[in-house]
Parts: C-alpha cells; structure tokens; sequence
C-alpha cells in the first residue's frame, strides 16, 4: 500500500507542480578525424587525432535539442594544418528524454534523470581550410551516447560523418569519433 501511495504522490507532484525545467548543456570534445577531399585534378586524405569540438545544445522539446558549435580539426595533434567552421546541429533522444526533467512547488522537488542517453544527430556545417583557404558547406550525420557521471557532468561520446561540397566541383567528407564531456546548467 505505501509503494502505491507513493506512486500516486510523485504522479500527481509532477502533474501539478509550480514548474518544470530542463536543462541547456556545454559540451566539450576531443578524439580523432578521417578526412578525405578531391578537385578536378587532386585528391587527398588525413587522418590524426587532432579533432575538437564546443557545443551548446537547448532542449526544445522533450527528446529533441539544437546546438551551435564549432569544430577545429588539426592534422597534428597540435599545429600542423587545420580546418575550423561553425555546426548547426539536432539531436533527437529516441528512449529518453533530452536532458532531466526537474519539477517542483514551495515544499517538493523531482528530478528525473536518465543513466544512458543514446541519441541521433543531423546538421549542417561549414568548414575552412587553412592551407588552401577554401570554404566548404555540408550536411552531418552522427550516433552518440550520454552518459549520466554526476549532479555537475556527463560523460559523452559521438560519431558524426560530414559530406561537403566546395568551390569548382570540390568535395570532401569528414568522419570524426569524439569523446568528451557535457555540463547541464
């Protein structure tokens, strides 16, 4: 009786509390990239383990978050060649929901957490190069898992794959395996 009491009490706290909250992240990546590109006359790829990435991701509805970020892929873990560009990204949590869910009124709080977040990403991102100092836009495509570590931090992974067109018939792609980390505030 008392386990069924407290279901209706937590039922009827989340239904009618005074607010509901959900939480914006910061999150912050490093890993490795594969990158290949051609033009008209060349063709070329790189692979190293100099891929970093900041993001900030709002949650917009229950299981889906936008983002900016920016993304700097250097060809040595640090100097060497680089390319840099801002991400407009999505992410869609299809068994969670995007981030906790905190309610609560003058006398109670709940907050609901989830321990394993997978999640489907879609965006757009541009790119500079610095070597050739060219421009190229495309689409992105990734995979990632959150990880509930604390009340401060998550732990996070991600695999994105980037196709790119550029100037004069160029193109490229981009495949990147980034961990890191995630900050709700």
């Amino acid at each position: 009786m008392q386990h069924s009491l407290s279901r209706y009490t937590f039922f009827i706290i989340l239904c009618f509390s005074g607010s509901i909250s959900k939480a914006a992240k910061l999150d912050l990546y490093f890993g490795a990239f594969d990158f290949s590109a051609k033009t008209a006359s060349a063709s070329g790829s790189k692979c190293g383990d100099g891929a970093y990435k900041i993001s900030y991701f709002l949650p917009i509805l229950e299981q889906l978050e936008v983002g900016i970020g920016y993304t700097v892929i250097l060809s040595e873990v640090v100097g060497g060649d680089s390319s840099f560009g801002l991400d407009l990204e999505a992410a869609y949590f299809p068994l969670t929901s995007a981030s906790s869910i905190k309610s609560q009124n003058e006398s109670t709080v709940v907050l609901i957490e989830s321990v394993w977040s997978p999640f489907v990403l879609l965006g757009y991102s541009a790119r500079q190069f610095q070597s050739v100092s060219t421009q190229y836009n495309g689409f992105t495509a990734g995979i990632g898992v959150e990880r509930k570590w604390n009340s401060k931090m998550n732990l996070k992974g991600l695999v994105r794959f980037a196709s790119f067109a550029g100037p004069n018939d160029s193109s490229a792609d981009e495949l990147v395996i980034l961990g890191g980390v995630s900050f709700p505030f």
